[in-house]
Order: C-alpha cells, then structure tokens, then sequence
C-alpha cells in the first residue's frame, strides 16, 4: 500500500481541491474533519489527501452528558460573548479550542464543551451578529420559518424574517437584554410605545 493510499480505509468525503501545501502524511493523525488538500509528499509526489471522517459512528449529545459545540463565528464575536449565551443552556467549560485548518490557520468556528441541560438553537442572535451552532443530536431549525422538526426543503410554512425570530427569543424573557447587542435596539425599537 502507498503511503498516501493508508488514510483511505474508512469512508472519506472529498472537498474541491483547495491548494498545494508542501506537508508529510504523518500530520494525518487526528480524527478530526480538515480541508482536503493536494499536497506533494516527501519523494515530492503529488497526492490528494485529507484527514479520515470520524472513527465509526459518532455520539448523540444528550441532555446531562458532556459534549462539543462547535459555533461559526464569522470572526464577528468572541468567546466571551458566546459563552455568555451557552451558559443558559447548560455547564460551559472555561477552556474552549479555535479550529484551525490543514495550513494551521485559525478558522472562525470555535468549540466549546458543554454539559447541556436544554438544547441550543442552531441559529442565535449574540451581540448583534446571527451566529451559528451546531453539534450531533442537535434540533434542526427551518431557516425559512424558524420552527425546529424540519428543513427549508420541505417547509410547507409562510417565511420568517429573522428579526421576527430575534424578537421571539427576546421577548420571552429568558435572556438578559444586553447578550443580544444591537439586535436589542432594534426589538425595541419595533416595539409601540405605551399609551400614556
């Protein structure tokens, strides 16, 4: 067997090819998910190559259990603010890990472990950005009506604007005002003013 044909013995999802990175097939180690790349080997051998997708079948997180969340930030807000969000939701960790790509640049998704005690919406308005999450298990929400059980592909509902879906978490009252940033303003200023 090659030695770049030995990463190939479980199920690989391929990517569009990125870039040539000159790098050693022992860096593909992790169990992680990375890019695919081509990339020239030591003999300088052009192969394509990328890290195995999991080792058998990934775990659920369940409610109680410690798990990883993983949240794009857009490089829009820091951990700081995200933790104050995850926090209603279950045990945050005060560690967290920056995903860093196969080049070891940092990307804009950061993972944090949790000891979920309710479920995280996938999309959450933190400090005026839309911000996405996501880990196994998690509900998935229609990014057309916002409601969880389905995806947009099937969605059957009238669309949603999302400042509607803001004004909903907002509204009921299980978040402090300030974690939602500007989004805040613009709920109240939406709001009628109180007949006097």
């Amino acid at each position: 067997m090659k030695k770049s044909e030995k990463f190939f013995h479980k199920k690989v999802q391929f990517c569009p090819i990125l870039r040539t990175v000159k790098i050693t097939p022992e860096q593909f180690h992790s169990s992680s998910t990375f890019t695919f790349d081509r990339y020239l080997d030591e003999e300088n051998t052009e192969c394509i190559s990328g890290i195995i997708v999991g080792h058998g079948r990934p775990k659920r997180l369940q409610l109680g259990k410690q798990g990883t969340i993983k949240v794009q930030t857009f490089f829009k807000v820091g951990p700081e603010h995200i933790v104050a969000w995850l926090c209603h939701f279950g045990q945050v960790a005060p560690e967290y890990r920056v995903i860093k790509n196969s080049l070891g640049i940092n990307t804009d998704v950061i993972e944090f472990n949790v000891v979920l005690h309710h479920h995280v919406p996938e999309y959450l308005p933190i400090y005026g950005q839309k911000i996405v999450t996501s880990y196994i298990g998690m509900p998935r929400i229609c990014n057309k009506c916002f409601k969880t059980g389905h995806v947009r592909r099937v969605c059957k509902s009238e669309p949603a604007l999302w400042i509607d879906y803001v004004d909903f978490l907002f509204s009921s009252g299980q978040f402090e005002p300030e974690i939602f940033g500007d989004w805040a303003d613009i709920i109240k200023s939406r709001k009628p003013l109180p007949k006097s």
